[in-house]
């Protein structure tokens, strides 16, 4: 009976392979288009000791970093699924970028704010 089943499965067609990702694309940062299936979570460490987490605007000379890697990741990620990577960012470079969209931001003093940024200003909790 096992080798039947083995002779069986053995003639059966292999499944196809997984469609690629569809490179639907969107504007994220000025010019720069990423496909809508690719989030990107930054971490920024400032160097007066804040620390901001979630989406902002980056520098345009950061954006082919982020557009090979998204390339990288349309082999490996399922059609209509997400793939989400974090950027960490650490010291004087961190200024480069711009909280904007959700984030949360915490100072060295302890004080949080969570919610919208709106270039660089936050703009409250929802």
């Amino acid at each position: 009976m096992a080798a039947a089943c083995l002779f069986l499965c053995g003639c059966v067609d292999p499944p196809p392979p997984p469609d690629e990702p569809e490179f639907t694309a969107v504007v994220v940062s000025g010019d720069a288009r990423l496909p809508d299936w690719y989030q990107v979570k930054f971490v920024l460490r400032y160097l007066d000791g804040r620390v901001y987490e979630g989406e902002c605007i980056w520098p345009d000379s950061y954006t082919p970093v982020l557009l090979q890697d998204s390339a990288r990741a349309a082999e490996r990620v399922k059609p209509g699924k997400t793939w989400t990577t974090i950027r960490e960012i650490e010291g004087a470079g961190a200024g480069r970028f711009t909280p904007n969209g959700r984030g949360v931001m915490r100072h060295p003093s302890g004080v949080t704010e969570s919610g919208n940024w709106r270039n660089g200003r936050y703009m409250g909790g929802l």
